[in-house]
């Protein structure tokens, strides 16, 4: 399923968008599922306050975008984050398995 959840709003479809879009420019056959992006509700756990979108990255065609630590992925976390830039989103990893996803300061 490579669809923005019916449950994002705003901000948070629009980065959901673009992580989907640059997955599939990487892979035009990768399938995400819809449980990888949260709403801001996940903010409970303390991960991700106040992000517009958590995305879990455990497994997934998605994973290596989020990975900036990775010398042989950083290619694709750079394309991530600049096209995160282009609608004034930038990307936080929290944990090996998460990442929050902010709107820019103005």
């Amino acid at each position: 399923m490579n669809t923005v959840p019916d449950h994002l709003e705003g901000k948070a479809r629009e980065a959901a968008q673009v992580i989907i879009d640059c997955v599939l420019i990487q892979n035009s056959q990768a399938q995400l599922s819809e449980s990888v992006f949260l709403s801001p509700e996940f903010n409970h756990t303390g991960y991700g306050n106040n992000a517009v979108l958590v995305v879990l990255h455990e497994e997934g065609p998605h994973r290596p975008f989020f990975l900036y630590n990775n010398p042989r992925l950083i290619e694709m976390y750079e394309a991530l984050t600049e096209e995160l830039a282009l609608v004034s989103l930038w990307c936080e990893q929290c944990t090996d398995w998460c990442s929050a996803i902010y709107t820019m300061d103005k």
